[in-house]
């Protein structure tokens, strides 16, 4: 990926993942990459930036191939989700099965929103 930003360089290997999966399953659901809390703090802020630069171009996707998002920024926001900084703790862990449980189940209880755009 010479030549590509560190954002472009993401977007093509990512939607050369999500392009072969659409239209072999029934459904296909992305999710976001949650948001750590990391230490030092200025590292954090960082990390925060590239992740939301990342975290744009999975929706970019997802409007790009008309699928779902699992926003798991909304899901793993307490320091208890976590371990060793990065990790999802069983507590992460469970709050995210329990998100794709009731997005597969078409549950209410996840706050919807939606995002339209022209492909």
């Amino acid at each position: 990926m010479e030549g590509l930003s560190l954002a472009d360089a993401f977007s093509s290997r990512y939607e050369s993942v999500v392009r072969p999966l659409v239209g072999r399953t029934q459904r296909t659901v992305l999710c976001t990459i949650y948001e750590v809390r990391l230490e030092p703090p200025p590292l954090a802020e960082l990390a925060r930036v590239l992740l939301g630069v990342f975290n744009d171009r999975i929706l970019q996707a997802a409007m790009k191939f008309g699928v779902e998002v699992l926003e798991l920024r909304s899901i793993c926001t307490d320091p208890d989700d976590f371990v060793l900084q990065i990790e999802p703790s069983a507590q992460g862990a469970e709050k995210v099965a329990l998100g794709i449980r009731d997005l597969v189940a078409s549950r209410e209880k996840l706050s919807r929103a939606s995002v339209y755009g022209r492909s």
